[in-house]
């Protein structure tokens, strides 16, 4: 099996507060790896603003833990964790929302 490369940090949620914050983390030495729910930001993100290599995308929120050496330390930048989680079989332990309530 081939061994991914191991991340800095990873991210979940591409939209403008977070494609910011990984340009930033990216610019200062940071080697990162990213998620997005919707898979189309993702792939605009990495084609037109990613350039360096030192971004690589996730295609699932468990490849993007597995790029994480432990401790695994992870920034969520979304509106409703409960739907950036969904489908997924990870847990939101204490999320409180109206879809959780």
């Amino acid at each position: 099996m081939l061994e991914l490369e191991k991340h800095d940090m990873a991210l979940v949620g591409l939209v403008v507060m977070g494609q910011n914050l990984i340009l930033n983390m990216v610019g200062l030495g940071t080697r990162a790896a990213v998620f997005n729910r919707a898979t189309e930001v993702t792939r605009r993100f990495m084609a037109d603003r990613a350039g360096g290599g030192r971004v690589s995308p996730a295609g699932s929120f468990r490849q993007l833990i597995g790029r994480r050496d432990r401790p695994r330390r992870l920034w969520l930048i979304v509106k409703r964790l409960t739907r950036a989680l969904k489908g997924s079989s990870i847990s939101c332990g204490r999320c409180s929302s109206p879809e959780t309530s």
